[in-house]
């Protein structure tokens, strides 16, 4: 988890918000705690959605809040996307060939 408060920490500066590694591990961990719910397919949504509540409730601007929580969930997808792909490629190195 720490690499992963790493991560949005980077992002976090990468979109513009000059987020400290407290809140930003503060925000993170209580959104990790919010997609235990079963509540949309992965916590989709949910995570983006408190993480967005958490940073605005803390001073930052909605917008800078929004854009770092679309930039996670695009680099969630990109690094499932090549998992599956990896993942496919390592299932039809394995198949017989006749």
């Amino acid at each position: 988890m720490f690499f992963s408060v790493l991560s949005v920490y980077a992002m976090s500066s990468a979109v513009g918000l000059n987020l400290s590694l407290e809140i930003t591990a503060f925000a993170y961990f209580l959104s990790a705690l919010f997609i235990i719910l079963p509540l949309t397919i992965a916590g989709v949504g949910v995570r983006e959605g408190v993480l967005v509540f958490v940073l605005t409730r803390a001073g930052f601007k909605e917008s800078g809040a929004i854009a770092l929580a679309v930039v996670g969930v695009i680099m969630l997808f990109v690094f499932a996307l090549i998992g599956a792909i990896l993942e496919l490629w390592g299932r039809l190195k394995k198949t017989p060939q006749s």
